[in-house]
């Protein structure tokens, strides 16, 4: 009985790994090889620095004690500015103030009835300004646990809500907002600058780079 020869082998090359994965929540994650590109870097200035601090959502507020006296319009927010985001906005912008920075607080609140599309209007109030060297949508972070968690810290018995940073790739699109990608490897190499300085000196105090296909924060 005649039998034919085996067909030959063919390799099949595996499938590469893509440069970033995207989870549903639009947060990226860097492949290993990708992310270690990135190293912090030093960013001198020949001028003082000017700093432009606003706010997306500016009615986030914290947890309402019995000790607190505002209103709650929703659950985590106020349009009390001295429990919600803002105050936090002021107090970076007198620390920043103290340390030569020129800096511009921006109070106004854009989310109206509309919050998904609060971000449009955001990026109208920083296209009011010129000359700033640093853009901060300054949020407040929410959580639903209570007590100890890993969004807090706690030094000398005193509770700190932890800090991290969201860069916005322009990877996809926010509703359609932002066709003009950002330049998002230098912001991560700036976010990585400044994570690494609080590190340094808070080492639990600052988590993760948050690097986000669509909001341009």
């Amino acid at each position: 009985m005649e039998t034919l020869p085996p067909s030959p082998t063919v390799a099949v090359s595996p499938t590469p790994e893509p440069e970033m994965l995207i989870d549903e929540d639009g947060d990226i994650t860097l492949r290993s090889d990708i992310a270690a590109q990135f190293t912090a870097d030093t960013y001198p200035f020949d001028h003082k620095p000017v700093v432009l601090i606003y706010h997306t959502h500016a009615t986030e507020s914290y947890l309402l004690t019995e000790e607190d006296d505002y209103v709650e319009t929703e659950k985590g927010r106020t349009t009390d500015t001295r429990y919600n985001v803002v105050a936090v906005g002021e107090a970076l912008k007198v620390a920043l103030e103290a340390r030569g920075f020129t800096v511009i607080h921006d109070t106004t609140d854009v989310e109206g009835d509309d919050i998904a599309s609060a971000y449009s209007r955001s990026l109208a109030v920083m296209q009011q300004y010129d000359s700033v060297d640093l853009y901060l949508d300054l949020h407040r972070n929410a959580s639903n646990q209570r007590g100890r968690s890993d969004n807090t810290i706690w030094v000398d018995s005193v509770p700190y809500a932890k800090l991290f940073f969201v860069v916005g790739t322009g990877i996809g699109t926010y509703e359609g907002e932002y066709d003009d990608a950002p330049d998002w490897k230098n912001n991560y190499t700036f976010a990585l600058s400044l994570m690494q300085v609080i590190a340094a000196k808070q080492p639990d105090l600052i988590k993760p780079i948050r690097l986000n296909y669509h909001k341009s924060c």
